[in-house]
């Protein structure tokens, strides 16, 4: 018997409901290479396969139906558990209504999609690219996951639903960019997708600390339910690989809100070599991108003088400033925590001036301790009572 594929690859297939050879307006894939003689036509080898207004197509677990020109759906397909639709050559995957599909591999040149489908099990990209026209949408359930190899991809937005780690082969311009969430976070409604592009977000508040952010690259997250964010891998595409050129630049992951006014570093660090990054982070804001931070090493100024000389009447860090979210911590000789602040910035005259927080601590000598993303230095300060 003559597989399916072969069959759907040299016909088109109408399923039409006023059809006699179809009378109860079902048609089991199983039952296909029976019917060869009766509607199936040759038309040189592209397969165009379409189920008409009110028809129903049945397909078994395991089956498998290859497309390589387009698939149109106006009626109803009922796509059992272990059916693959496979899509081959090029051409376009149509459907009035919600499409629930188990596997859908792809192996072409494009397809595009018209219409929303949800894979339940498996979207297998091999090669090719899968883009979702303005009115397209391709969501992944929650049990189900992405393969891709050959930088195959989906070309616009790839949702995925529920909790857990998420695989996004997503790309634009023939350039493969996937994303990974480590573990998303969220209610039972929760939705994530992402989408990749090619330009510059033109973001002008950075964190403290970052230097510069890309200007060629960004993801954009859309998000639907209560969202609490995950780890993200992004990969260091060509372009931003010059971000991190120089010696002196520390490689980060920057995520910023929809009206890029707030924005957050959220540090990273390399996996797999040097081509791609994963954030300290959860990233929960709707555009991700990378930037970097320059390598200056923080100095932890050793003496606090208080009384008369007050040339030195509180404590000083160099370079606090290029090292974002930190936590500095005074200790006593006896170990116990004199002074404690989150996020420590210098005093200044302009907008931190001193609060007096140092006149109270006896003189002697202390450890101070400078906690941040990038690392854990110590200093012995010494207070200075005149």
């Amino acid at each position: 018997m003559k597989t399916i594929s072969r069959i759907i690859n040299q016909t088109r297939c109408w399923l039409n409901p006023k059809s006699h050879f179809v009378p109860n307006r079902i048609c089991t894939l199983k039952f296909l290479p029976f019917l060869v003689g009766y509607i199936f036509t040759c038309v040189n080898s592209y397969a165009q396969f379409t189920v008409g207004d009110d028809a129903i197509m049945a397909g078994g677990s395991g089956q498998i139906l290859t497309i390589d020109s387009s698939l149109v759906n106006h009626g109803i397909m009922d796509l059992h558990s272990d059916f693959t639709l496979y899509l081959t050559e090029e051409g376009v995957l149509i459907t009035d209504d919600v499409l629930m599909i188990p596997n859908l591999t792809l192996n072409a040149i494009h397809f595009d999609v018209e219409g929303e489908i949800l894979i339940e099990d498996t979207l297998d990209f091999q090669q090719g690219t899968l883009a979702p026209t303005s009115n397209g949408k391709i969501t992944i359930m929650e049990e189900g996951v992405a393969t891709s190899m050959n930088g195959s991809h989906v070309n616009g937005l790839l949702y995925h639903t529920g909790n857990g780690y998420k695989f996004y082969p997503i790309g634009v311009n023939d350039k493969y960019a996937p994303v990974t969430l480590i573990d998303n976070v969220g209610d039972n409604d929760l939705v994530v997708g992402v989408e990749v592009r090619n330009e510059d977000l033109g973001l002008t508040e950075l964190p403290d600390g970052v230097s510069e952010a890309s200007h060629d690259w960004y993801w954009v997250m859309d998000v639907t339910g209560e969202y609490e964010g995950s780890k993200i891998v992004l990969p260091v595409l060509l372009e931003d690989s010059t971000l991190f050129s120089g010696s002196s630049t520390i490689p980060t992951i920057v995520e910023a809100d929809e009206f890029l006014m707030e924005t957050t570093d959220l540090g990273s660090q390399y996996v797999y070599g040097d081509e791609t990054l994963e954030s300290e982070e959860n990233a929960k804001k709707k555009y991700v991108l990378l930037g970097f931070i320059p390598e200056v090493n923080p100095l932890i100024h050793n003496i606090i003088t208080l009384g008369d000389d007050e040339s030195n009447p509180y404590l000083i860090i160099d370079n606090i400033e290029v090292l974002g979210d930190n936590i500095v911590t005074l200790i006593d000789r006896w170990g116990n925590v004199v002074y404690e602040k989150k996020d420590f910035k210098n005093f200044n005259d302009e907008d931190q001036s001193y609060n007096g927080e140092f006149d109270d601590l006896p003189s002697g000598n202390y450890v101070c301790l400078l906690k941040s993303r990038r690392e854990t230095i110590s200093q012995m300060v010494t207070i200075i009572k005149n």
